[in-house]
């Protein structure tokens, strides 16, 4: 047998042996070395200075997924000890986000759960700890306390139950045993039990969507039809889910045309509706309380990562559609005055991106710019065929304001400034004294706005 030895490489048989011999030196990153400092400092019970050194972990870019979750988690239970229990829950979801089976996120979120009396979703996060970790003495206790306020949650659903069939027999069946004043009665109590997660859901699952809306269309009863309107807006308040059925039985073009009545008190509860339907979507307005809740802090010199607001998909393609709609009804002469100025307040309320859904851009490039400007320029005591209240050039300034500091750097002001001016080419170019003094009343709603832009 001949035995051949090939030629070996000096330095790689050296590294090689090396490698074998030598302990592995890793690189601890400066996640790792922030999430440890944030540890010690929970462990010295400083909790506010952990949350500054878990938030620069997760500041960091790449930042590995099981350090992320540490973190969070981490950072989650900091927020339990300072009983700033909505931030505790918002970081335990984002851990769950990445391991929905996390046992430590799981039960930190039905702690704060528990603390905010959000009493299910506690005892929903206790039932899943329990079948993953049976044995968890700690789980175990939480059960025991969350049992007995579970059981009186079951007990008033049944009672709510009963209650809302009453109502329904009263409000919507047709007996001619029932008068009016009967049934607006029974409304007005549906609206209270909608106030109520429990009957809520009872007034979804007995298709009272349905027969609210129907109610809604009775003919110069105002008083039945607002009843109805503030029982569905009751419904959509905080629930997407019950949005979605809604919009599904009723759909989008009927909602936005619930704000074209003459009826003051009608209009602002169809407004109402329409705004519960923009934040259960959104949910815009837990963002903006995210945000307050953050500047508090920052003014005790606490640091804190600055909430971003974000919208799925779904949210999306609803608030283009729903946004596009009311653009589109701003200069209809179909729409009252009162509905008109509902439709400004709204826009007022979630169009841009510092305090609301940040649909400024969209507004601008489908003429609704152009269309507010026609607004502005219209006095409310000369006969149009847009019809004004005397507080829409105001509720027009202010707006334009709103629009013109959500512009972000020259470009877009520019932007503005030139859309601006077509509106006035166009509307000084019709050559009539109407439109001349449209185009200058425009020019001084612009002005209340503190800049110039002709």
């Amino acid at each position: 047998m001949v035995f051949i030895l090939l030629p070996v490489n000096y330095q790689f048989r050296t590294r090689l042996l090396v490698s074998l011999i030598m302990p592995q030196i890793t690189e601890i990153s400066e996640a790792t070395v922030l999430k440890e400092k944030g540890n010690t400092l929970f462990k010295n019970g400083l909790y506010e200075e952990a949350v500054n050194a878990y938030t620069e972990a997760l500041n960091i870019r790449d930042v590995p997924t099981e350090e992320k979750i540490a973190c969070l988690k981490n950072r989650s239970a900091c927020y339990l000890k300072t009983k700033q229990y909505l931030f505790a829950v918002s970081d335990a979801t984002e851990a769950l986000k990445e391991n929905p089976h996390d046992t430590k996120a799981l039960y930190r979120r039905c702690q704060g759960y528990q603390e905010l009396g959000q009493i299910e979703d506690a005892y929903k996060d206790a039932t899943q700890l329990i079948k993953i970790d049976p044995k968890n003495q700690a789980v175990q206790t939480i059960m025991q306390k969350l049992v007995t306020p579970m059981q009186e949650k079951v007990q008033e659903r049944t009672s709510m139950d009963g209650k809302v069939a009453q109502m329904f027999n009263l409000a919507f069946q047709d007996n001619p045993d029932v008068t009016r004043d009967t049934k607006l009665t029974a409304t007005n109590n549906i609206i209270v039990l909608a106030r109520e997660e429990s009957g809520a859901e009872k007034i979804v699952r007995e298709n009272g969507i349905f027969f609210l809306h129907k109610m809604t269309q009775i003919k110069d009863d105002f008083e039945l039809q607002q009843a109805s309107y503030r029982a569905l807006a009751n419904l959509a308040e905080n629930s997407r889910r019950r949005v979605k059925r809604i919009i599904k039985e009723i759909s989008l073009p009927v909602i936005c045309e619930t704000l074209n009545t003459s009826n003051e008190k009608l209009c602002v509860t169809a407004s109402q509706l329409i705004s519960n339907i923009i934040n259960a979507i959104t949910n815009v307005d837990a963002f903006k309380a995210l945000v307050k809740e953050q500047t508090a802090m920052k003014r005790r010199g606490e640091r804190v990562k600055p909430a971003k607001f974000t919208m799925d998909e779904a949210a999306q393609t609803f608030v283009d559609e729903i946004f596009s709609s009311m653009t589109k009804m701003l200069p209809s002469r179909k729409l009252s005055a009162r509905g008109r100025d509902a439709i400004i307040e709204i826009f007022i309320k979630y169009i841009t991106g510092m305090s609301g859904v940040g649909w400024t851009k969209q507004f601008m490039e489908s003429e609704g710019l152009y269309n507010l400007l026609t607004i502005a320029g219209i006095h409310c005591k000369v006969e149009s065929v847009i019809k004004v209240t005397g507080h829409s050039r105001m509720h027009s300034a202010l707006l334009l304001t709103k629009i013109y500091d959500d512009m972000i750097g020259d470009k877009q002001r520019d932007h503005f400034k030139e859309r601006c001016h077509e509106y006035f080419k166009d509307t000084f170019g019709e050559g009539d004294i109407d439109s001349t003094v449209e185009a200058i009343r425009a020019i001084t709603t612009l002005l209340q706005v503190c800049f110039v832009v002709l």
